[in-house]
């Protein structure tokens, strides 16, 4: 086998003996039961009429709520990306731990690239898990699917890699939690440019 699938695999096998793992799960679990519960009370709610909301203002409602609840989840995985992956090569260098590693026939770049494309598999299973459980309580709650919830998995899991790369580059010149803050801080700033771009166009505003 070679040594980056090595590197990777003993990647996965640590990261899964983590509590961290493991309460992300138990936690996304959790929100996905509640979400299920929030969205089925929309169906319940009636008009100034007594009436049940209709089929096409349910589906509003949902599409709305379910943009917030995947932010919810991009958040979690940026901030959870960010702070694996800040220490993952800092920690080890001051450890000696790596130093050991490269005592053997094994490249420095064959290190990094083992660690990133673990966690990488692991940031994948997590957006595609989640996205698979959430979509499947808000379609049975209130029937309604996102039109492209493929491409919504993908962007999910596309900024986590993101953060996950850059936390990496950043662990290998910098201290683990300056790399993990500088990473999320960076991701903040994107999404406060996004808000803000969003909010020009609404205001057909150029600049």
């Amino acid at each position: 086998m070679p040594p980056v699938l090595v590197i990777a695999r003993l990647t996965i096998q640590e990261a899964s003996r983590r509590r961290l793992l493991l309460a992300l799960v138990i936690l996304t679990l959790i929100v996905v039961g509640f979400s299920a519960w929030g969205f089925n009370k929309i169906t319940t709610v009636t008009n100034g009429a007594g009436q049940t909301l209709p089929a096409q203002q349910v589906a509003l409602i949902t599409s709305q709520l379910l943009i917030v609840v995947t932010f919810m989840f991009s958040g979690v995985l940026a901030l959870s990306a960010a702070v694996v992956a800040g220490p993952l090569i800092s920690s080890e260098v001051e450890s000696g731990l790596l130093l050991s590693m490269l005592a053997r026939p094994v490249r420095r770049s064959e290190v990094v690239i083992g660690k990133w494309l673990g966690l990488g598999v692991l940031v994948a299973a997590y957006a595609a898990g989640a996205a698979f459980f959430e979509l499947v309580a808000v379609d049975w709650a209130t029937g309604y699917l996102p039109p492209h919830p493929i491409e919504l998995t993908l962007f999910v899991a596309a900024e986590g890699l993101v953060l996950l790369s850059l936390g990496l580059l950043l662990s290998t010149r910098l201290s683990g939690i300056t790399a993990g803050v500088i990473a999320l801080v960076a991701w903040l700033m994107g999404w406060i440019a996004g808000v803000v771009g969003d909010i020009g166009t609404g205001l057909q505003n150029q600049a």
